[in-house]
């Protein structure tokens, strides 16, 4: 790995916006590579409080840590923003669209070396270590063992959940996103090309599927008497389309305000800083005062189907709100945008995906382990701090053997056009760590 500078370059430029649309802002893409390492970290808080037994269900530090459950469909939207930006750039700009040979491999390239690393090794090492678990170690049949490694258990299994990397359900709402991403830009195209406007074919594609997304929910939830938490039906890919969708559709107003695009003025003020982050915090203040548990057991809890959807589009405004202002930039963000792009924020985002995919396994080893750090807070502090000293060095170690590796191999697939953003490039490859190597400035 010696030729990572060469490799990487001095830091991301800014790219070409004709091709890669609002990806190629180099101050947006490294925000947006520290949100996703913010976000990481903060799920594996989420996780610390619950096995730390710090927050008791139905108590107000419990309802202040659901809170953070809103991170993950901001995960979702980061995705549908930084994937379709060059799809909505190819429409308005009256060009092809990206070759789905090249979308394809760097996705694949993308998850799957990682994901199978970590698979293979909490399958390894829970039996090696003595670990125990409520999921199993291994795959029962042929069956589910194509549902584990080719993630597609929440279609194949019932439960996706009950699988040795059980978070991994996010890939495979994630996998789901990837595939039906393309076919949402080829009808936009078509429309386009059929003399409709690309930011309107845009906003009737992206939020058709939007529109599905919250459907289907509430199609389920009419047509269920109670709806425990762990539902199965909760965790299909279906139910998340609508957060992968909303970023698609800040990739289109981003590009649109980018080319002057009349946009309405109400969209422009509730999507600016100001608006945004005070409907995220109403929607916060709702959450915690309005939909407050009021059963300390959480596995005795039975959701009306208003109450799921309610509790499930709140928890998706939250994380959503809070990210539209540093995906568009309207409004006062660039104070925001530095801290995002703070090279510590950035070598979590590198670390990201090992990072969400091990850290389960150090809950685990410490919860049989017999670890206990006291109680209260500390208690909660203890576990976090445990797990990402065990956790971090693997997820660096999976980064530098499998993933970037991997991310290399997919730029030998030609794209369409001969350049790619060397922004996107930095923030999906490197950003943090040349950031931290190399001293790379942070972006004023």
């Amino acid at each position: 790995m010696g030729d990572k500078g060469k490799d990487a370059g001095p830091g991301p430029r800014r790219g070409d916006a004709t091709l890669e649309g609002p990806r190629a802002d180099r101050r947006r893409v490294l925000a947006l590579h520290g949100t996703r390492g913010l976000t990481a970290a903060l799920i594996v808080s989420v996780h610390a409080g619950m096995f730390s037994g710090t927050f008791v269900h139905g108590s107000i530090r419990a309802d202040l840590l659901r809170q953070l459950e809103s991170t993950v469909p901001v995960f979702f939207a980061l995705s549908g923003f930084l994937l379709y930006s060059p799809f909505a750039a190819a429409h308005a700009a009256g060009r092809p669209a990206p070759r789905m040979v090249a979308y394809a491999a760097r996705r694949v390239l993308r998850i799957f070396p990682g994901y199978w690393l970590a698979l293979l090794g909490v399958m390894a090492l829970y039996p090696l270590l003595g670990i125990s678990s409520p999921n199993p170690s291994s795959p029962d049949g042929p069956l589910q063992a194509l549902a584990w490694y080719g993630m597609v258990a929440g279609w194949l299994t019932g439960d996706d959940r009950l699988r040795a990397i059980q978070q991994a359900w996010t890939l495979d709402v994630e996998l789901a996103c990837y595939v039906l991403l393309p076919f949402v830009a080829l009808l936009a195209g078509r429309l386009v090309a059929r003399g409709m406007s690309w930011l309107r074919a845009e906003v009737l594609c992206v939020g058709g599927l939007i529109a599905v997304s919250v459907l289907w929910k509430v199609g389920f939830a009419i047509s269920a008497d109670g709806l425990a938490p762990g539902t199965q039906q909760l965790y299909f890919p279906v139910a998340y389309f609508d957060a992968f969708a909303v970023g698609m559709l800040l990739a289109v107003l981003a590009l649109g305000a980018d080319r002057g695009e009349p946009l309405p003025r109400f969209v422009r003020r509730g999507l600016s800083a100001r608006g945004a982050w005070t409907l995220c915090a109403a929607f916060v203040l709702f959450s915690l005062f309005v939909l407050r548990s009021d059963t300390p057991a959480e596995a005795g809890k039975q959701f009306t189907p208003a109450r799921f959807l309610v509790e499930h589009l709140t928890t998706n405004a939250i994380g959503l709100l809070a990210l539209a202002p540093v995906a568009l930039g309207w409004g006062p963000v660039d104070r925001v945008r530095r801290i995002l792009s703070h090279r510590v924020l950035l070598w979590f985002g590198t670390v990201s995906f090992g990072l969400y995919l091990w850290h389960f396994l150090a809950l685990d080893l410490m919860r049989t382990g017999g670890v206990s750090f006291g109680g209260g807070i500390k208690s909660w502090l203890g576990w976090y701090g445990a797990t990402l000293v065990i956790t971090l060095p693997i997820a660096w170690a999976s980064w530098k053997a499998v993933e970037q590796p991997a991310l290399r191999l997919a730029r030998h697939v030609p794209e369409s056009r001969p350049q790619r953003s060397a922004a996107l490039e930095a923030a999906e490859t490197e950003a943090g760590a040349a950031a931290v190597e190399t001293r790379t400035p942070v972006p004023a």
